[in-house]
C-alpha cells in the first residue's frame, strides 16, 4: 500500500493534475469573477458548480491512479507483487491507493482553488445567506461555519472522485 501510495502521490502525474485542474476551475469562473469583483468566495464556488468545466474533476481524479494496474501488467511487475503479498492484498492495495490518490488530488485541488479566490474576495457576505435559505447547510452560513461547508462539500466531491477513479482501475483492468 505505501509502495503504490508513494507511486501515485509522489509523482509529477499527481503535481500536474493537482495544478491543472485548479487551473482550469479559475478559468472557468474567470468572467464571473470579472463580471461580479464584489463577489464572496462562497457565491463563486457555488457559481462555479454551474459552468461544466467542473466536471472534469472526475477526468483529473483518474491521472494518478487509474492505469497503475496496466503500468505493472506491462513492466510485469504484479507478478512480483502478488507473490509476495498475494492476489487479495494486491488487489486491495491498488484498490485503496488509487481511491486515495484521487481522493487526495481532489481535496488539494479545490483547497488551492479556493485559496486562490480568496487573495481577492471576501469568503463570506451577508447576502449570501439568502441563497441559503431554508437549506441544510443554513445554520453554517457565518465567518466561520463557512469553513466547515467547504470541507463538507470538498470532501463529498474527493469521495466521488475516489470512487471513480476505482471504478477506472477496475476498467483498466478488464
Amino acid at each position: 500500500l505505501v509502495g503504490d501510495l508513494r507511486y501515485m502521490i509522489a509523482s509529477y502525474r499527481f503535481a500536474w493534475a493537482c495544478i491543472g485542474y485548479t487551473v482550469i476551475s479559475l478559468m472557468s469562473i474567470l468572467d464571473e469573477m470579472k463580471t461580479f469583483p464584489e463577489a464572496s468566495v462562497f457565491y463563486l464556488y457555488t457559481v462555479y458548480y454551474y459552468y461544466p468545466f467542473w466536471l472534469l474533476f472526475l477526468l483529473f481524479a483518474v491521472i494518478p491512479g487509474g492505469a497503475s494496474f496496466c503500468v505493472d501488467w506491462e513492466n510485469r511487475y504484479f507478478r512480483y507483487r502478488i507473490l509476495r503479498y498475494g492476489k487479495k492484498n494486491y488487489a486491495v492495495s491498488k484498490a485503496l491507493s488509487c481511491f486515495l490518490s484521487a481522493a487526495t488530488l481532489i481535496f488539494i485541488s479545490q483547497w488551492m482553488f479556493i485559496l486562490f479566490i480568496c487573495m481577492k474576495h471576501n469568503v463570506w457576505n451577508q447576502s449570501d445567506s439568502a441563497i441559503m435559505d431554508a437549506r441544510v447547510y443554513y445554520s453554517l452560513m457565518n465567518e466561520t461555519g463557512i469553513w466547515f461547508y467547504f470541507l463538507i462539500r470538498i470532501l463529498m466531491l474527493a469521495a466521488c472522485a475516489g470512487f471513480f477513479a476505482v471504478i477506472s482501475l477496475w476498467i483498466s483492468t478488464k
